[in-house]
This record gives structure tokens, sequence and C-alpha cells, in this order.
């Protein structure tokens, strides 16, 4: 598309008028800049830059989201003005953000000119597919690799069930989720969240309720591995442990990127006679039962291009939590914690990741059923997936390197009868990887003392395989810095 600048001079004349008219500006006093008419300043810039106006902005293929769900992530608005330069980068970041809402499997956008300095904006979606009752199989335990080794792939150890999830309820970006789940751990639980309560649509609020019940729990660490004991051992016929849980989620969204978000939730635990006798440090509390309040804040800066799977920009998370706020004194646990994770482009379809995660808490001494530490919750050192190394602090960098060999869109026709699942992206990154972590536990838990207080490493090389609908395959092939190796599988990004 040609460029037309607002000033068109066809002589040298033109030019000497424009640098009088430049030089009298310059020379105006610094005080005299700060009463200029907003629309004196829009002519200053068209001095530079090409200043066009957005007209109208259509959205297609919504056939559920409402259109202010979109919008908010638009930098762009009707009657705004922006520069022609600059009109590409912005589509291509307002995109980005419609696309890590997850609420899309597909977003286009088009800039429509009408004439020179005015332009209709033009957004295409395909929608996901939003409602979900699915049935649950579920491996009970950490990952696949401590279930398949560590387990000895125990079938025993499956979750079944029923869970229902509208991702995009009344297509406002609603979530609403029940579960009924049974077999390992019994679970019932029931949330909903609305991103939006006011009309400024900044601030969100939510829900959640849920009740468990186990009939194998661990109840002790030895070697960096978790021991389970079942009630068929012991010859229950009741739940070795119980739990009630309900909570309260408001989170306020000031800008595209920045979201705070705090967290108030009531925990009731109870647990066997046989459970303590087994492991005293297993609530700490001197009873068989511990109840407490929960108070958190996290604030999150989102930066990245596609959260699922991240090839550019970056990630930015800290929080502090409270758990136990003196109503009841069963417990008494701070911590806090932060995530920076960064990916760039090196050219030629080869991407670098890197990423620093730190928690600290106290006090020294926690109950076995919150101690944590590498291998809780994803976070851990390649080449370590079988173990969990816990500890107080835990500091953690990873690293990879990794190459786009394939990066292809099917489209299957109809050969998919379901509109939602006939766009296939499909991706493969060939990737070498590098970790490096380290746990204090200023507490020394018995037979736990060969991983913790010492720097770890793990390397080695895989493949990553990713899809649409957040579908990531992870084959990975690791050495760690005990000398040990083997092949690991996962079903989420690394970093």
């Amino acid at each position: 598309m040609k460029i037309y600048s607002p000033f068109h001079f066809g002589s040298r004349a033109g030019f000497l008028i424009l640098a009088i008219l430049l030089t009298c500006l310059i020379s105006i006093p610094a005080h005299s800049q700060k009463v200029v008419p907003f629309a004196d300043s829009l002519y200053l810039d068209s001095l530079v830059k090409h200043m066009v106006k957005i007209d109208r902005i259509f959205i297609t293929g919504n056939k559920k989201t409402k259109d202010f769900i979109i919008k908010r992530e638009l930098s762009l608005e009707e009657g705004k003005m922006v520069a022609y330069e600059d009109l590409e980068e912005i589509l291509k970041k307002d995109r980005q953000k419609i696309s890590n809402t997850r609420l899309f499997v597909q977003v286009e956008i088009t800039a429509l000119p009408l004439s020179n300095h005015l332009y209709d904006i033009l957004i295409e979606v395909s929608e996901r597919w939003y409602v979900i009752p699915s049935p649950i199989f579920q491996l009970a335990d950490r990952n696949f690799n401590d279930w398949w080794i560590n387990q000895g792939r125990d079938l025993s150890r499956v979750n079944v069930g029923f869970k229902f999830t509208h991702y995009n309820f009344r297509g406002r970006a609603e979530k609403l989720s029940l579960l009924a789940q049974f077999g390992y751990a019994r679970n019932f639980a029931a949330s909903y969240y609305v991103p939006y309560i006011d009309q400024t649509r900044k601030n969100g609020l939510g829900f959640n309720f849920s009740y468990s019940e186990f009939t194998n729990v661990p109840i002790r660490t030895v070697n960096h591995k978790r021991e389970f004991v079942d009630i068929e051992e012991l010859n229950r016929n009741e739940p070795l442990r119980e739990n009630y849980s309900a909570g309260l989620t408001f989170t306020r969204r000031a800008s595209f990127y920045n979201t705070h978000s705090a967290f108030l939730s009531f925990n009731s635990n109870h647990v066997a006679d046989t459970i303590l006798n087994l492991n005293p440090d297993y609530l700490l509390s001197g009873k068989n039962s511990l109840r407490h309040f929960n108070l958190s804040y996290y604030f999150r800066r989102e930066m990245r291009d596609a959260v699922s799977y991240p090839l550019r920009g970056f990630l930015v998370n800290a929080g502090v939590s409270k758990r136990g706020l003196g109503i009841y004194n069963d417990i008494n646990i701070f911590s806090l914690g932060a995530n920076y994770s960064h990916h760039f482009p090196l050219g030629k379809k080869v991407y670098f990741s890197n990423s620093f995660s730190t928690r600290i808490s106290t006090p020294s001494k926690q109950p076995y059923q919150y101690l944590t530490g590498l291998g809780y919750g994803g976070e851990y050192i390649r080449g370590y997936e079988l173990y969990v190394i816990e500890g107080q602090h835990h500091f953690l960098n990873k690293t990879e390197l990794k190459y786009q060999l394939v990066n292809k869109e099917v489209h299957l026709g109809s050969l998919m009868p379901i509109e939602q699942f006939r766009y296939v992206p499909f991706a493969v990154y060939p990737k070498v990887f590098l970790d490096a972590g380290y746990v204090i536990a200023p507490h020394l838990y018995p037979f736990n003392q060969a991983f913790t207080n010492k720097p770890l490493w793990g390397g080695g090389f895989g493949l990553d395989v990713v899809s649409f609908y957040d579908f990531v395959i992870r084959m990975e092939y690791a050495f760690n810095s005990h000398r040990e190796k083997g092949f690991f599988l996962n079903f989420k990004a690394g970093l």
C-alpha cells in the first residue's frame, strides 16, 4: 500500500516554507508548549508520521462470545487516531491478546482502508468448543513418570469420574466447573468465575467449594520418594483423610497485561489416628484435625505470544501467602514466591527460553502435609522427575534451545463434522535443555538429605509436539548430577 504524507510539496519553495515553519515551531519557548491544543499536537505529529483514524470495528465468527469480551483486548477503538507506521505492530499485539484469552482456535485482524486517512478494522475469530462434559481418567500421582516407574503402573491409582466445564458461560468468558470424581480419591467440587463484574471490565470475582476424601495417602518421604499407606493395609473402612475447602477470589486486570489477584479460603482437614501414629509430623498440631484460613496475593504480568507454548515475550509472577490467620492456632506458614521467564527467537526458526523461580517460607519446620519443594506443582529439575526434594526454600533455573522443525495448519473440512475441530495446528520442536536448582532445608528430615542443601542440575535433549486446545507432548531423555539417566514423558510445556 502506498503511504501518502499529509502534506505534498511539489517545489523547492514548498520545502523552504516547511523549513521556516519548523524553525518557528522549535523557537517557541518551553513554557508555551504546554498550551498547544490537542488538535494542534496531532497536526504537529502528522508532520512526522502519517496519522490515520479508526472508523468502525467489525467482529465476525463469534457466535457465542459477546463483542465486548473481544474489544476488551483491543488497544484500538473507534475514532482513535494512530500512526500508520505503527498500525501493523498494534494489530499484531491485539491479535496476540485475543488469542491468549483461550476462547478461540483462530484469530485474524485486518485493516481495511477506506481512504488514505481512514480505516475499518475487521476481526475474524473461530470459537473453541466451550462446553466440555468429559469423563475423568486421570493419574493420581505427580506426573506420568512417577506413576509409570515409582508406582509400577498401578491402575488402581487412577481417578475416574465426570467433569463438566463451560469455558465461556453466557458468552462472557465466565468459567463454570462441576466435578464428581471417584477411584483413588473421591472429590466433589464446584467453581464459578466471572472475569468482569462492573462496567469498567477490570474487576472479577469467583468462588469455589470442594470436598475430598482419600483412601490412600503419602505419609512420609524416604530417599526423596513418597511412601503411601492404603486403608486395605490398615483394615479400615473409613477414609484416611478428609478435606473441606471453600474460597473466594477477587481479580483486577487494570491494564491489558497486568493482573492482580487476591484469594481468601478456609480449609478443614481430618486424618485418621493411624496416620499420626505412623508420622507424628504429618499435621504438627498435636491432634488429628487442622483448620485454617488462607490469604494470598499474586501479581502477574503476561507478555508472551502464546500462553500454552510461548516462543516470544516474557512472564512475571510474584506472590505472598499466609496460611493461618490467627483465628485458629493450628498452623502458621508464611511464604513468598516469584517466577520470571523469557522467550525470544534467535533467527532461522531457532528459539531460546529461560526461566527462574524461587520460593521462601517460614517456619523452618512445617507439617508434612504442606511441605513442598522441587517435584511439586510443575517445579522440578528435568532428570529428577521421579523425586520430591522437599524443603522450606528453593531456587530453580530452566533453559532450553529449540528449533521449529514443523509448523503446519491442517484443515479437515467436511471430514470433521464438529466445526471447532476442523482446524488443527501442528508443530514439532527438537530441543536441548539444561536445568539447575537448589533446595534449602533448615530442618533436615531423616532419610532425605541426599539432594537437599546442595546444587543439582539436569540436562538432555527431547522433542516437543504442539497442537490445538493447548495440547503439548514432551518426550525427553535427561541426565542428572547424580549420574542417573532416563526417558521421561510429560504433557505440559517445560517452561
